[in-house]
């Protein structure tokens, strides 16, 4: 499986406890999706390592995690920064109005005709995900907009095939 395939679910923050516990982010939605997605692989200096998980605890932020194989704080303090990963192919099919964030980011976004630049990334606000649209050769103007991502209010259309999102957004703002 190519390096390309593989997409970021979490992130190992650090041992907890003694016996080989790691403290894991999950950047799935619902967090508790990351695992679901078996077996779960830690990238680690290029190259990935396959990873069961034998018990978890949720904890007031992210998750308390024995790993199979991994059996002292020494060993689970290496894994202290390191990605966890799965197979893009994991991913659920999603309905027809609905999109990976991955797959947002790099689209040209354009209103009226006018090309208001390129989804840079994605903002979590909890009312509704945001586009992060930097300018491009081309652009209306050199500004960064912030477009909340509304289907239908603000979000006019999505066209994967053509790379092109289309927004009712004034090109003032």
């Amino acid at each position: 499986m190519a390096g390309d395939d593989l997409i970021t679910v979490g992130r190992v923050l650090g041992a907890h406890g003694v016996k080989g516990w790691v403290r894991i982010r999950s950047f799935t939605d619902p967090e508790e999706q990351l695992f679901e997605y078996a077996p779960l692989y830690l990238m680690q200096r290029g190259s990935k390592t396959a990873f069961e998980v034998e018990a978890r605890k949720g904890l007031t932020k992210g998750w308390s995690v024995k790993l199979k194989g991994l059996d002292d704080r020494n060993a689970a303090e290496l894994l202290q920064g390191v990605d966890i990963t799965m197979p893009s192919a994991m991913l659920p099919e999603l309905a027809e109005d609905e999109f990976y964030w991955r797959d947002l980011i790099g689209m040209t976004v354009v209103t009226k005709g006018v090309l208001l630049g390129e989804v840079s990334s994605m903002l979590e606000t909890g009312a509704n995900d945001v586009l992060v649209v930097k300018s491009t050769e081309g652009s209306v103007d050199e500004q960064e907009r912030l477009i909340p991502f509304l289907l239908e209010r603000v979000v006019l259309g999505v066209d994967i095939a053509s790379n092109t999102i289309e927004v009712d957004w004034d090109p003032e703002w």
